[in-house]
């Protein structure tokens, strides 16, 4: 996946997707948008992955941004 986005443009972005769903339904879809749900639907796997987790007694870790991605350096006032 990472690959695969590094390679992709802007441009690449505002073209369409086009495809034919299961039952034969035509789409014609921006890839921006498309790519943007792809990653917004991993999201919602992994929140349901964590709660099956939880549920379970699974200590997974932390996963609030504040506690797992660092400040940079620089002046904190706001």
């Amino acid at each position: 996946i990472q690959d695969w986005c590094a390679e992709l443009s802007e441009s690449d972005l505002r073209e369409p997707l086009e495809y034919r769903s299961v039952k034969g339904l035509f789409f014609r879809k921006p890839l921006g948008s498309v790519v943007l749900h792809f990653f917004l639907h991993q999201v919602h796997h992994r929140g349901q992955a964590t709660t099956l987790l939880s549920q379970e007694g699974v200590d997974f870790g932390a996963t609030d941004l504040v506690e797992i991605i660092p400040n940079m350096p620089g002046d904190s006032a706001l």
